[in-house]
Formats: structure tokens, sequence, C-alpha cells
């Protein structure tokens, strides 16, 4: 199953879950631990933190990779969420999708709304690395 997020690409299937951000020719692959989706109280959008664990790399040592998908993607994304547990034993599963709230003192501060200037921050560094590849 393949899942597309903002600028990035997420494929489920029997030997794993992979990312692959198109255009750079680099992706991730290794086993996911843990996985948190979340809908930005302002627009919707959802945010799927994903906590993995390197081919070859200790248990203990791990990546947090973030996804963000549009809203209106949000049965799809809880089919991957689901696929991926049921498949590859992702122990750890929260999804929260829209309509719910998320109080402002939660402790997944990851998920906390970011400042504008941060996000502006964000997408121009991916436009301008977009830039240099393309």
């Amino acid at each position: 199953m393949i899942l597309e997020g903002d600028g990035v690409s997420l494929t489920v299937d029997e030997e794993g879950l992979r990312f692959a951000w198109p255009g750079s020719g680099e992706g991730f692959t290794g086993r996911c631990a843990a996985i948190l989706v979340r809908p930005h109280p302002e627009d919707g959008r959802l945010h799927m933190v994903f906590r993995c664990v390197p081919r070859g790399a200790p248990d203990d040592g791990h990546v947090l990779i973030r996804v963000v998908v549009g809203a209106e993607r949000s049965s799809r994304v809880r089919e991957f969420v689901e696929l991926c547990a049921r498949r590859h034993g992702v122990g750890a599963v929260d999804v929260l999708l829209p309509g719910a709230r998320i109080p402002g003192d939660d402790p997944e501060w990851a998920l906390s709304p970011v400042a504008p200037l941060t996000e502006a921050l964000y997408a121009s560094v991916l436009a301008r690395s977009a830039r240099r590849v393309g």
C-alpha cells in the first residue's frame, strides 16, 4: 500500500515500511516501533510521526520521521497505520483523527502547534532542497 504525503511517499508491503522523497534519490527503510497521528489544530492536516529503528542499528537507536497528509485522506491514513501495525507488529499506535481536540497541555510536544515563522522556514528549506535536486 502506498500513501502520499506532502513531499514524501510511504510504502508498506511484505518487505516493511519505506519512505521515499521523490527527486532526491534518497529513501529510508527500517523497522517502525511507533506511529502517532494527530490533526493540526489550525488547518486539519494530519501529522504522522514514525519512530523507526534503521536497519542494522541497535534497538535503542531511532529516527523520528514526520509526514504531513491532507485531512481529506484520513480514512487512507487509518488504513495505512492499521496495515503497518498488523503486518509488521508496530506496538505503539496512537491515532487521533480530525474532529477530536488535542489538549493544550498534551505531552506530545513534537506535534504541538508550530510558530508560523518556523513553518515558513521549514517550507523554505524544503523548497530550496527540491530546487537543488531537480
